[in-house]
C-alpha cells in the first residue's frame, strides 16, 4: 500500500506540500518507496528524521518538526505523514 500513496492521496484531493516524519530505521526501509510515490503528486516532499524510541518523544523533537515545517513553508493546506 505504501507504494500507492499517490493514488490514495489523489482520490482524497490531498496535494501540495507533504512532510514525512519518521525515525532512521523506517526511513531507511521505506522512505525511498514512500517519497517516490508521493513525488508523483507533489514536488514538495520533505523528510523529517526524528530519534527512535523514547528519545523521539520529547518537546525538542516536536520543536525540530515545527522548525522544519516552518523552514519549508508548510501551511494549513500541507499534509504531515507520520
Amino acid at each position: 500500500m505504501i507504494n500507492k500513496l499517490d493514488v490514495l492521496f489523489a482520490e482524497n484531493n490531498i496535494n501540495g506540500r507533504l512532510a514525512l516524519v519518521s525515525h532512521r530505521s523506517l526511513i531507511n526501509m521505506y522512505g525511498e518507496v514512500i517519497a517516490s510515490s508521493l513525488n508523483k503528486i507533489s514536488n514538495n516532499v520533505t523528510v523529517i528524521e526524528i530519534p527512535e524510541g523514547e528519545e523521539g518523544k520529547s518537546i525538542q523533537t516536536l520543536m525540530k518538526i515545527y522548525d522544519s515545517l516552518i523552514e519549508n513553508s508548510f501551511d494549513r493546506w500541507s499534509t504531515v505523514i507520520v
